[in-house]
């Protein structure tokens, strides 16, 4: 159903990682409920949470950006 990669935890900064859900369960919800619980969990662990996500996946950001993430560099697929 849903995919969610096991977050890299350090004291300075936490980075989540392969996110997704299945093409059958998009647009209900699953990424906001998984990446919302993921960023909770890893913000018991630093305040500098970050995240990658390819620069053409543009529901991918905007679901991001709506969380509280925002840009910081670029990221293409080769």
């Amino acid at each position: 159903m849903e995919t969610s990669g096991v977050p890299f935890y350090d004291p300075v900064y936490v980075e989540l990682g392969n996110i997704g859900t299945t093409v059958s369960r998009r647009r209900q919800g699953w990424g906001r409920i998984i990446t919302t619980e993921l960023t909770r969990r890893a913000r018991e662990y630093s305040s500098d949470v970050y995240l990658y996500v390819f620069d053409d996946n543009v529901p991918a950001i905007r679901l991001y950006e709506s969380l509280g993430y925002r840009l910081v560099s670029k990221l293409q697929r080769l």
